[in-house]
């Protein structure tokens, strides 16, 4: 169930949220990606140290070929899937937008996504 500000509750079997984020989700203030991570729905993508541990991105924690959210315990939840800004740490350069010639993350990252949400 979702919530909208125009209807109230909606229920329906698939929800798709789009718009531009500020990138930073580790101190986002966006409601979704807030209850996303203080529900531990989600985690931000760690990134290997110097020192052999890892350090938190500023990104969410999505699997490299689908593009699946990765919760705070490493799970791999296949029905919801990011891309674009939101995700930059492991979708280097789908946070550029689509240059003619030159092969675009963005637009390459959102055919996987059609091809997820539609299967």
């Amino acid at each position: 169930m979702a919530r909208s500000r125009v209807r109230g509750p909606v229920r329906s079997r698939a929800f798709v949220e789009t718009r531009m984020s500020r990138g930073a989700v580790g101190p986002t203030d966006d409601p979704l990606l807030r209850a996303l991570l203080d529900s531990g729905r989600a985690r931000r993508h760690p990134l290997p140290t110097a020192a052999a541990g890892t350090v938190a991105s500023e990104s969410l924690d999505v699997t490299p070929g689908g593009f699946a959210l990765v919760d705070a315990a490493g799970a791999v939840d296949d029905r919801v899937v990011v891309l674009g800004i939101p995700a930059e740490a492991v979708q280097r350069g789908s946070a550029i937008g689509a240059s003619p010639g030159v092969p675009s993350p963005l637009l390459a990252g959102a055919d996987v996504a059609a091809r997820r949400t539609l299967a």
